[in-house]
């Protein structure tokens, strides 16, 4: 499942947020990027590609693009950088929502899998 990558995401995160913090003033910056759906040839080689959320398109984001905004952002010492409107629009969605709606939703996603290939 994601479980572990979604716990993933959410520590470095929080680590880049306290890293900022803790850094502050040394001339060191902390940027974390959070880019959400990026084609790159992770789906096929994963077995996602047909996956149901190929079907968002408007959230799906080309990996130079992403790459860009990243820089930019650490440049601007952005800490957190939420990569395209649409996945900002969802993070936004995301932080006031309450927790049982963001697991119910979860769950959904987590079983939108692709069918297996014979």
């Amino acid at each position: 499942g994601n479980a572990v990558y979604g716990a993933t995401k959410a520590f470095v995160t929080s680590f880049s947020e306290a890293l900022a913090i803790e850094l502050k003033g040394t001339g060191v910056n902390v940027t974390a990027s959070c880019p959400g759906l990026t084609r790159t040839e992770f789906q096929e080689v994963a077995g996602l590609a047909g996956s149901p959320t190929e079907r968002v398109g408007f959230l799906w984001m080309d990996a130079a693009s992403v790459a860009r905004d990243a820089l930019t952002a650490a440049r601007r010492r952005k800490v957190v950088r939420v990569n395209g409107l649409g996945n900002r629009l969802l993070a936004a969605l995301a932080q006031v929502s309450p927790r049982a709606v963001k697991r119910a939703a979860a769950g959904r996603v987590a079983r939108m899998r692709p069918k297996e290939r014979a």
